[in-house]
């Protein structure tokens, strides 16, 4: 465009020093401004035509100049300014960008910490679970040792004991006996029931507490359990020392009606052998 407006055309040298600038130029604006200024330069102040007119109006040549300038410094200024903004919404987003990236990172660490401390909790809870069925188990197998030996002395007393004692003690034997499965039963059931929940809560922070409470009712019941144990040894005891007594006492009454016969005997023989002196007598005389 600018080379259609020249009447003649520029020298091949003059267009090398043009493109030369008009390059440095584009580095700075895009503006068809400076296309011109450059032009202004090196086509109309080299021609000895324009620098004789430069000379002989001078203030002209100088406004141009001046005009030019002012044009080419605003939009310098605006370009630089634009470059100047450019570059801090460009370090500002790399700021954000950081940010961003320290943020995810720190969120990907934390994230990878909580699965971690989930995971250990749930590591531990299921220790303690297992911890808390094994001594479950053991407790049960202990009373189930404690029951047959219970079974197997109320057995041997059984056996013992005559066959109408027999008959009615058997009753209460096998009643005591139903009480205490029936007791086992709803203990077992509440322990399971305490196992579930435990089991529920293995993740939460009730834990502590709930196992604190579970071994204190294991304590409990097993105390309890002994109690009763001891008060059902003391009850056979009791029975087997009162039939004991009875069958003493059935012996010595035994004992002492043979006695009472055995004399009763002595004395029918004494008092016949008496008699027969008597008898003799009469018939001498």
């Amino acid at each position: 465009m600018l080379l259609d407006m020249v009447k003649k055309n520029p020298e091949p040298s003059l267009l090398v020093v043009y493109y030369a600038k008009l390059k440095e130029i584009f580095w700075l604006s895009s503006s068809h401004l400076c296309h011109a200024y450059t032009w202004f330069k090196l086509a109309f102040y080299t021609t000895p035509e324009d620098i004789q007119a430069s000379i002989m109006y001078p203030r002209s040549a100088s406004k141009v100049r001046e005009m030019l300038s002012a044009g080419l410094g605003e939009v310098v200024d605006k370009e630089h300014e634009r470059l100047v903004a450019r570059k801090s919404i460009i370090e500002k987003l790399k700021l954000e960008e950081h940010k961003r990236q320290l943020i995810e990172m720190e969120w990907e660490e934390e994230s990878r910490r909580m699965l971690r401390q989930q995971k250990k909790t749930a590591e531990e809870a299921e220790q303690k679970r297992l911890a808390a069925e094994f001594e479950l188990r053991k407790n049960q197998r202990i009373l189930l040792i404690q029951l047959e030996g219970a079974q197997a002395l109320l057995d041997e007393k059984a056996e013992k004991c005559s066959s109408s004692k027999k008959k009615e003690a058997k009753k209460p034997i096998m009643d005591q006996q139903l009480r205490e499965r029936q007791e086992m039963d709803k203990k077992l059931r509440k322990l399971a029931k305490t196992l579930d929940y435990l089991e529920r809560a293995k993740r939460e922070e009730a834990i502590p507490l709930i196992e604190a409470a579970f071994q204190q009712r294991l304590e409990e019941e097993r105390v309890l359990h002994e109690n009763e144990q001891q008060q059902e040894v003391e009850l056979s005891r009791e029975r087997h020392d009162e039939d004991l007594k009875e069958s003493i006492g059935f012996q010595e009454a035994k004992s002492v009606r043979a006695r009472s016969k055995t004399t009763a005997q002595k004395t029918n023989s004494l008092g016949e052998a008496g008699s027969e002196p008597g008898t003799a007598a009469p018939s001498q005389n």
